[in-house]
């Protein structure tokens, strides 16, 4: 897909969200396990997730995550596309590369609004929708993990946090990404920002 045409008709189209773990799992043997499958692989056929997580988390961390051979299995389980997100990294360059690895699979990439990748970022967004051939940055995540809410619920809740908001006014920066994502028909998500 390319194009502003190409992106309404993301917008318009029925997308199923599914989790990679579980209904991508290994399958295993037996007819509750068949039937599982075949329901699996009937609401599979055709979605896209939103929500593929690739961050290279580090050792010991709790939550699995997917990396190229995962992208494959959900190609061969019928899904029609992927957004790639990564908390800590821009991953529409990500998604071109592998849109070039898996044919067959549409690939879109994001950016969080976290402080590795600048928070409150315009120019980085901007950069995301215009300059990554293919066009395959579609959605961007306020912040997620580096938001206030988080930071100060956390049991370090003095470090550096993304703020979005103050005094309940939404910061300029926040309205100029706002902009950004209206002006090139891409989506925006709330991240784990507080109500």
């Amino acid at each position: 897909m390319s194009g502003t045409s190409n992106r309404r008709t993301l917008g318009v189209v029925l997308v199923a969200v599914v989790a990679a773990v579980g209904l991508l799992a290994k399958p295993q043997v037996g007819a509750a396990q068949s039937s599982r499958e075949a329901d699996g692989a009937r609401l599979l056929k055709g979605a896209v997730d939103l929500h593929f997580h690739m961050d290279p988390w580090p050792p010991g961390a709790l939550n699995g995550n997917a990396n190229i051979e995962t992208v494959r299995v959900a190609r061969s389980r019928g899904l029609r596309g992927l957004v790639i997100k990564d908390h800590n990294e821009p991953t529409a360059p990500l998604a071109y590369h592998l849109r070039q690895e898996i044919p067959g699979l549409e690939l879109y990439g994001g950016f969080v609004m976290n402080r590795p990748n600048g928070g409150i970022n315009p120019a980085g967004v901007e950069f995301m929708a215009t300059k990554v051939r293919g066009e395959p940055g579609r959605i961007v995540w306020m912040p997620a993990g580096d938001g206030e809410k988080e930071v100060r619920e956390s049991k370090n809740p003095n470090r550096p946090f993304v703020a979005v908001s103050r005094n309940g006014e939404l910061l300029p920066e926040v309205k100029e990404v706002i902009a950004t994502v209206a002006k090139h028909g891409l989506v925006i998500a709330s991240g784990h920002i507080a109500p």
